[in-house]
């Protein structure tokens, strides 16, 4: 399981790396990473989860957006 989660996210790394932000995008990436570790270290499960959430959802979402669809 653990295995099938570093591919996954290595996945999104490189599809991340792929597209343009703006230096407001990246900020706001910036401080939702900050956001979780400090959540992480403060043992806030409930916060970090929520903030995580958001994230995955914020760059599923925009990648989707962008990415030109596959034709059949």
């Amino acid at each position: 399981m653990a295995i099938g989660s570093i591919d996954k996210a290595d996945r999104y790394r490189r599809l991340a790396l792929e597209i343009a932000r703006t230096d407001a995008e990246r900020a706001k990436k910036d401080e939702e990473h900050a956001s979780l570790l400090e959540l992480v270290v403060a043992g806030d499960v409930e916060g970090a989860a929520a903030v995580m959430r958001e994230h995955i959802d914020t760059i599923l979402s925009a990648q989707a957006a962008r990415r030109p669809t596959r034709p059949d």
